[in-house]
């Protein structure tokens, strides 16, 4: 049975994929149960491995979902798509291009959102 919803979000080793940064961690959430996929990063050159039952697992939890919701997914499309990973086009929501038509003059980054909209505090760091 598909899943209604789910959040997703990908930790990576930079922004240039095209010169080998990849995702080491994606995360998820659907309203019950946080997930989690994580690769190994090498510390020395930044490669990241993935066994390959975790991808075969994530892309799985993927298609399972109804609907998906990222902050910045072409971000997120880009980096999953260099561990393999891709999207099947189901309803897709970019909270990231929400946050712009809605308050175009606030800032839009994913920690600030969670403070404002769910009274989420700035904690985990400390």
């Amino acid at each position: 049975m598909k899943k209604p919803i789910s959040a997703i979000d990908t930790e990576t080793t930079g922004n240039d994929f095209f010169h080998g940064c990849k995702p080491w961690l994606v995360t998820a959430c659907d309203g019950k149960r946080n997930y989690w996929w994580e690769g190994t990063v090498n510390p020395q050159t930044r490669e990241v491995h993935w066994e390959a039952d975790e991808l075969l697992d994530l892309q799985k939890y993927i298609n399972d979902n109804i609907e998906l919701v990222f902050q910045n997914r072409n971000f997120d499309q880009r980096a999953l798509s260099t561990i393999g990973i891709y999207l099947p086009q189901p309803l897709i929501h970019d909270t990231l291009i929400a946050g712009h038509l809605v308050c175009s003059g606030d800032v839009h980054g994913l920690k600030e959102c969670s403070m404002k909209y769910n009274n989420y505090h700035n904690d985990d760091e400390q």
